[in-house]
């Protein structure tokens, strides 16, 4: 991760507060560095525990990429959706049960959302290749409710102009940040 992203995650740091929605708006194309710097400001920055939802790839790729960067992954839990068949879960998770689903740093049996102060999503995208509009917003409100409940950080990361009809669903009580203007801003 060079300077200019460390600057990035430092200052998604401090505009992240504790209990939000979080609505990123960014380009597919840069999904990854975002979910890169998002991670470091709020795992390593922070040293908030979060568990991150992949839907796009497994979570082995997104563990290598942030070792290569050299962000450390002891806050990070994993539930890989990847190849699930079903792309959705309920909480708490019973780790014997759902061992082939979950990844990272676990020392419980059982994932319950009031271990965490985060919950991202990396690819709300992808997603709509695998599950009808419904079932994703569904899922995703879900999600809110679940956060809202515990008290924790939701990040949810899409392009808003691909992902218009999902982002006017959800879009009420969320804060959205523009990951281009973060990046305008850094540089």
């Amino acid at each position: 991760m060079n300077v200019q992203e460390t600057l990035i995650s430092e200052n998604l740091a401090d505009s992240i507060s504790k209990s939000e929605i979080v609505v990123i708006n960014v380009r597919v194309t840069q999904q990854t560095k975002n979910n890169l710097i998002v991670l470091k400001a709020l795992a390593d920055i922070n040293k908030w525990k979060g568990l991150v939802i992949t839907l796009e790839k497994p979570h082995h790729y997104l563990t290598y990429l942030l070792g290569i960067q050299g962000i450390p992954q002891r806050n990070l839990t994993y539930v890989d959706l990847a190849y699930a068949k079903k792309k959705k879960v309920k909480f708490p998770l019973d780790i014997i049960k759902d061992k082939e689903l979950i990844g990272g740093f676990i020392n419980c049996n059982k994932i319950t959302l009031n271990n965490f102060d985060f919950i991202m999503i990396d690819n709300i995208s992808t997603a709509k290749m695998y599950m009808r509009k419904e079932s994703l917003i569904d899922f995703i409100n879900y999600l809110i409710d679940e956060a809202k409940k515990n008290k924790l950080t939701l990040i949810l990361p899409m392009d808003i102009s691909r992902e218009k009809d999902i982002f006017e669903e959800i879009k009420d009580g969320t804060k959205r940040i523009d990951f281009e203007e973060v990046l305008k801003n850094a540089y």
